[in-house]
């Protein structure tokens, strides 16, 4: 972690979407400092769109009718060396943020022109 990266999260034009994802900024600034930028809230659209589903999981089963295994999540994430589940769950993590922030976008929750 370093320039590059903390660029990429301070750039207001890269849309960066999460449920809570402004604690997971915070936690990446002690890292290496930079002023987030561009953050997508998702469960706070939920919040404001009244849904009563406002978790990743399952805005993910309501939204695509899929759910997604959090078995994962509770495991050691300060091995020098992840697993092969906790990377699946990692890149799902991810995946699944980015493909509801497209689907609340397009059903006009953001904001943003789909």
């Amino acid at each position: 972690f370093g320039p590059e990266l903390a660029g990429l999260l301070a750039d207001p034009a890269v849309v960066k979407a999460g449920v809570a994802i402004g604690d997971d900024m915070r936690e990446l600034a002690r890292l290496y400092p930079f002023k987030p930028a561009g953050m997508v809230d998702l469960g706070m659209v939920a919040r404001a769109h009244q849904l009563t589903t406002q978790g990743l999981r399952t805005l993910a089963a309501n939204l695509f009718g899929q759910r997604i295994s959090k078995g994962p999540q509770c495991s050691n994430w300060s091995v020098m060396e992840l697993n092969k589940r906790q990377v699946i769950y990692a890149a799902t993590d991810a995946w699944i943020g980015r493909a509801i922030y497209l689907r609340m976008r397009e059903l006009g929750m953001t904001g943003e022109a789909a």
